[in-house]
């Protein structure tokens, strides 16, 4: 985790940590500090749950952002200032002298701290208008799923597949689910709640927080099962497949895959109840 937050944040995440020592030692704490180490270890802690992401850190990435750029302000205008105490002692007097030099070389540096933290996050997608060009010029090569490029793919695995193009196919694909769901007489239970909310139906569980609980021995999933098994669902829409094993397996006999869509560079699988089979 550490290693993935420095390699992609660590341009403003020194600048960042260094304002909160400050007002630590030498000012009082301001709410962006606060927010910082708190937003920090509350996305640590949730983080180490199976199916987190690195939104979890989005708050703190905001936080971080904020930091920095008050790190820089006192730094360009020389605002620092410090009362004696064995810190600034130890680590600042020995620099002090040097404090016209630090703020010139800062000059030149901090234009370069933050074009490398652009470097360091960027994601796009490498196909289509202005982004192939885009794409060629810096000579970006996609590392995730459809045509897309991940900063974090290096160590995540490209996993984060967010903000590429869908298609007219990719379009065309999800609004016929979408349609298949507002023509259901019965509940759909979709394990993405996009199609869903598009709809106009009932969300029905949360597949990766049932798997959560489940895996914590906190889950009960009697009633979902019993729905299963009494064929309540008019139909299913699976991709992951992140249920509980019960659930996927009262899934397994109750239902039958009858129909794969593919969009987004996944396929939805659409399951049926198995009295309906041909």
């Amino acid at each position: 985790l550490f290693r993935l937050w420095f390699s992609l944040h660590g341009f403003l995440l020194i600048p960042a940590t260094l304002m909160v020592v400050y007002e630590l030692y030498f000012d009082r704490l301001s709410i962006y500090s606060i927010w910082f180490v708190i937003s920090a270890l509350l996305g640590g802690i949730g983080s180490g749950t199976w199916g987190a992401g690195d939104s979890y850190f989005a708050t703190s990435i905001a936080a971080m952002c904020i930091l920095s750029g008050l790190f820089v302000s006192r730094t360009l205008s020389r605002a620092w200032q410090f009362k004696e105490n064995y810190v600034k002692r130890w680590f600042v007097a020995p620099f002090q002298r040097f404090s016209k030099i630090i703020v010139q070389a800062s000059i030149m540096a901090i234009p370069v701290i933050y074009l490398g933290y652009g470097v360091a996050v960027l994601h796009m997608p490498t196909e289509g208008a202005i982004f192939e060009t885009i794409a060629d010029l810096l000579n970006i090569q996609p590392n995730a799923l459809n045509g897309f490029y991940d900063s974090a793919g290096r160590i995540a695995g490209g996993y984060a597949d967010i903000g590429h193009l869908v298609t007219a196919e990719d379009i065309a694909a999800g609004d016929y689910i979408v349609e298949m769901m507002r023509e259901a007489e019965k509940p759909v239970l979709s394990e993405e709640a996009g199609f869903s909310f598009a709809a106009g139906r009932d969300v029905i569980t949360n597949p990766t927080q049932l798997l959560n609980l489940w895996r914590a021995g906190l889950w009960n999933g009697t009633e979902l099962v019993s729905m299963i098994e009494e064929k309540a669902f008019a139909f299913l829409v699976l991709r992951a497949q992140f249920y509980p094993p019960d659930v996927l397996e009262a899934i397994s006999r109750h239902y039958f895959p009858a129909e794969e869509i593919r969009m987004n560079g996944f396929d939805y699988i659409i399951m049926r109840p198995r009295e309906t089979a041909p």
